[in-house]
């Protein structure tokens, strides 16, 4: 975060406080940890994981390590849906998502 402009990281990190405090049953996520290092992304998704576990998450990601904790992906290539699964399934299918 301390390479991330103090303004965006402001505004990330109050909007997260706002959801925790809101308790919202479904928080959509497009590209939440884009912009950081690989380390700082596992602490995220390591929070996002504990502090929003019984909720929706629809995540827009490009960066897999992002849904491996996934319940459900949908995969998408070229705005069609081309896979639908576990993680682990698609992983072991070797298709698009793979």
């Amino acid at each position: 975060l301390d390479e991330m402009p103090k303004i965006y990281t402001y505004e990330y990190m109050f909007i997260l406080c706002h959801l925790l405090m809101c308790r919202c049953q479904v928080v959509v996520l497009y590209e939440a940890t884009t912009d950081v290092n690989l380390e700082t992304d596992h602490a995220i998704q390591e929070q996002i994981c504990s502090k929003f576990c019984n909720c929706t998450i629809p995540t827009v990601v490009h960066r897999l390590d992002a849904v491996n904790n996934s319940d459900h992906i949908i995969f998408m290539y070229k705005g069609t849906t081309t896979e639908f699964g576990m993680p682990n399934e698609l992983m072991e299918k070797n298709g698009l998502f793979a």
